[in-house]
């Protein structure tokens, strides 16, 4: 617990324990056994390779086809995020809406480069200080929420809804976490490389999921 002084503002995606590794070593550990010569290790480990990447593709579908239910009251916002963050990320970030209507802005000043927002939470007596800088849309919270995990924390959620902002702005979105993340980046030249249709890949390794199920069955 004491690390978070030290990590806090840093960017570790919300990492702060090895379960990640251990996750890992247990979903390799389906695959490979501890007695393998090195041709056994190298085809198993080939095999679990494959099941991620097929994971990812399913993961990549269900994103990019279906669209989540609104459930929270900030329908605009939460429509907006669903369009522009994964599946995973927009489950997270909509718990964040649906904490928001526990926040409430104190106070409100303006400086010579930004607006200040003074926030507090239901029920607690801390508050926290939300900057909005105008000229470049930019936002920053003094809970540093947004540096460490990359999705805006409750407190700017609260100052959107309090400013009637609709959209989630540009800078508050890690690139990342978003359904183009995988998009190729154009170098010095202006050029694109030529990379496979991720949407095609996506639906042909869904639809293999669902042959391969069929075959079960019928066999």
């Amino acid at each position: 617990m004491w690390a978070n002084a030290y990590i806090r503002g840093k960017f570790f995606a919300g990492l702060k324990t090895t379960s990640r590794c251990e996750a890992l070593n247990m979903q390799i550990g389906k695959f490979i056994g501890n007695g393998y010569n090195l041709r056994e290790f190298i085809k198993h480990f080939q095999h679990y390779l494959e099941f991620m990447r097929r994971r990812e593709l399913v993961a990549d579908y269900k994103s990019v086809y279906g669209q989540p239910i609104v459930k929270s009251k900030l329908e605009a916002l939460e429509s907006y995020a669903a369009t522009v963050y994964t599946k995973e990320v927009f489950e997270l970030f909509r718990e964040v809406l649906l904490l928001s209507s526990n926040v409430r802005v104190v106070s409100c000043k303006k400086t010579s480069t930004c607006s200040l927002f003074e926030v507090t939470m239901y029920c607690r007596d801390q508050s926290w200080s939300v900057a909005w800088d105008e000229a470049d849309d930019e936002f920053t919270c003094s809970c540093l929420r947004m540096e460490s995990f990359g999705i805006p924390c409750v407190h700017m959620v609260g100052v959107f809804v309090y400013l009637n902002i609709t959209q989630l702005p540009v800078k508050t979105i890690c690139k990342g976490w978003t359904k183009k993340a995988k998009q190729p980046a154009v170098d010095s030249s202006g050029q694109v490389g030529e990379i496979p249709d991720t949407a095609y890949m996506s639906m042909h390794a869904a639809l293999l999921n669902d042959c391969r199920e069929l075959i079960k069955l019928a066999c």
